[in-house]
Order: structure tokens, then sequence, then C-alpha cells
């Protein structure tokens, strides 16, 4: 039998709630519509160039939307496995990019969601190889979680696991580098001077031949990458490389532009940035 200290320990110093949240339990909160389903989910291999099955989930998924972007809506889902109740983020196109990806890409809802798994997949060996590279002195170095391609409701969707945390964006998949605020602290200039270099180092590990854009997330957890080519077409020109957030060389000019080396870009010894090579 536990002892009292033990049964009482969590009323002793209960979690700090705020008047406001006390009064809304007060009033009727309904639970939030689900869904059940079974995804099955598929991985990108940018080694072999082949998609594998990973593994089946059962999960609870809710009905409306968390959050929407420019082209797609998310959604939260848990898995219902015993031993893991982990939160998932389930994305999907909105009607208007449904019809952007038909009407001027060209492709299908489902090629374009395959297509934005293997960008996911380029962006995370990227940003692997970047922080494989960096010294000691550079410190903590950012990192994606994978992207798996499913099918939810018929249609094509990505999943990825849930980032808590307060939302960054460092970077824009125009190559705008985004203002830091009047009084921001130390970490977060960090933060953003590091992006900076993990946008430059791609672009001279590829041989210029493409660049990390949309630098976003959470701290170090980054998600919801974009990729800008040199050339914007395949060598057939039957499509564009990676997603239609690719701006090619518009965006590598603007980074190249605005982008001034910084300290972590000469821990790398990363070459200055040509200025007038898009511009």
């Amino acid at each position: 039998m536990p002892k009292a200290h033990e049964v009482f320990a969590e009323t002793q110093f209960p979690a700090s709630v705020s008047v406001s949240e006390l009064m809304q339990a007060g009033k009727l909160v309904r639970p939030k519509a689900k869904q059940k389903a079974t995804l099955l989910l598929e991985k990108f291999d940018v080694k072999t160039g082949e998609w594998n099955t990973e593994t089946t989930l059962q999960m609870l998924i809710d009905a409306e939307k968390f959050s929407s972007g420019g082209f797609r809506d998310a959604y939260e889902g848990r898995s219902l496995s015993p031993n893991d109740n982990q939160k998932w983020v389930i994305k999907k196109y909105n009607t208007k990019a449904k019809d952007t990806i038909v009407t001027t890409m060209k492709t299908t809802a489902e090629d374009h969601t395959r297509k934005q798994v293997q960008m996911h997949s380029v962006a995370r060996q990227l940003t692997k190889q970047f922080s494989s590279k960096v010294p000691t002195q550079f410190g903590q170095s950012f990192h994606y979680n994978r992207v798996f391609y499913t099918q939810f409701e018929d249609e094509p969707v990505t999943i990825e696991e849930f980032v808590p945390g307060t939302f960054i964006k460092y970077i824009n998949n125009n190559g705008e580098l985004c203002s830091l605020p009047e009084q921001c602290t130390a970490e977060f200039q960090e933060l953003c001077l590091k992006a900076h270099c993990l946008v430059h180092s791609t672009y001279e590990s590829t041989n210029h031949k493409l660049m990390l854009l949309d630098i976003q997330g959470s701290g170090y957890q980054l998600y919801d990458p974009e990729i800008a080519t040199t050339e914007l077409f395949c060598e057939n020109k039957s499509e564009i490389y990676f997603c239609c957030g690719n701006l090619s060389t518009i965006a590598i000019g603007e980074f190249s532009k605005k982008h001034k080396c910084n300290m972590y870009c000469e821990m790398l010894e990363l070459p200055e940035m040509p200025q007038s090579q898009f511009t």
C-alpha cells in the first residue's frame, strides 16, 4: 500500500491554472469529433530512389483542422497503440492548391503529395549532412523528422510526428530573410544566423544546383521546407523539380543578395555567396 505522502503528493503543488481556464471548465465542453482510421505509411529512400512500406498505424484523427497554410490544412491525430499515444499531424491539400496542382503543375494531387515527401527526404538528408560537418564550437544544429505518404478518406496526405513549441520562420521560400524582433534573445539571434548558414551550406554542398529554403519550425526542429533549384524543369521539361514552392533562381538570387556570411559560415569555411548571378 502506498504511503500517505505518496498518495497526496500531487495535490500539494497543483499545476498553475488561470482563472479564465477555471471558468471555461464551468461551461459544457464537448469532445472533439474524431474519426478512426488505419493508415499505411510509405517512406521514400533518397539513396535508392525507392518507396517502401514503413508501418501501419491505427489512429484517431480530428474531424476539424487545427491549422491552415497557403496550400495545406493540418489535422491532429493520435496513435491507438496500447503502448503509444503519440501525436501526429496529417496534412492534405486544400481545394485551391489542388486546382493549382492540376491546372498549373499539370500533375495529380497524389503525385504532388509523393513529391512533397521526396522533397522533405532531400531536406532531411541535406540537414543531416550539414549537422555531421559542423565543428564542436558550432553547438546544436537543426534536424527534420521523417515524413510519410499515406491515404486518408481516399485522399493522398502526408503524416509526420507532431512538433511542440512556438512556431518560428527564419527564411521564406522566396529567399527573403525574416526580420529579427526588436527585443529578441541571444538564443533567437543564434538560431537565425545558423539558419542562414544552413541555407548557404546546402547551396555549396550541391554545387549550386539547389538551395534549401522555407526554414521554419520550433527551435532546432524544422518542418515544411521548400527547395529551390537553379534549373526549374527536369531534363525533358516534363515536370518541375520538387514542388510548386520551387521559385528557382528568383529565390536563390534573393537569398544571395541579402545573406551576409556570419561566424557560423566562417566555421564551415563557406565562400561568399555570389551577389549578381541571379539578381
